[in-house]
C-alpha cells in the first residue's frame, strides 16, 4: 500500500493554507515580545509600555472592524434601510394621552371642588 499523494486529495486548501493564520500570530506575538524588550532596554519602560498601549489599540480597532463586517452583513443591511423606509413611509401612532382623573365625578370633588 502506497501513501495518499497530497495532489491527489482534490480541491481545498493545503496544511500550510490552513496552518498560515496560526503561524502568523504566533510570530508576530513574538516578534512584538522582542521589539518589547529591545524598546525597553534601550529606552526605558514607559515607551515600552506606550508600544504595547499602541499594539492594545490596533488589536481593539481589528476586533471593532471585524465585529462590524459580522454584524453589518448585507441581509443586516438590508432590514436596517427597510425599517427605516418603513418607519418614515408609516410613523407609528401616538400612544393615546392618558386622563390626569379617571371619570367626571372624581375630577370635580378633587379639582372643581378645590378651585
Amino acid at each position: 500500500m502506497t501513501a495518499a499523494d497530497p495532489a491527489d486529495a482534490g480541491p481545498g486548501p493545503s496544511i500550510a493554507d490552513a496552518l498560515r493564520p496560526h503561524v502568523e500570530r504566533v510570530l508576530a506575538a513574538k516578534a512584538g515580545h522582542v521589539v518589547r524588550e529591545a524598546v525597553a532596554e534601550a529606552f526605558g519602560e514607559a515607551v515600552s509600555e506606550g508600544i504595547e498601549a499602541v499594539e492594545l489599540l490596533s488589536d481593539f480597532e481589528g476586533d471593532v472592524a471585524r465585529g462590524l463586517r459580522e454584524l453589518l452583513t448585507e441581509d443586516a443591511f438590508e432590514d436596517a434601510v427597510t425599517g427605516a423606509i418603513a418607519d418614515y413611509l408609516f410613523p407609528p401612532e401616538p400612544p393615546e394621552p392618558e386622563l390626569c382623573f379617571p371619570n367626571l365625578g372624581v375630577f370635580v370633588e378633587q379639582y372643581v371642588v378645590r378651585v
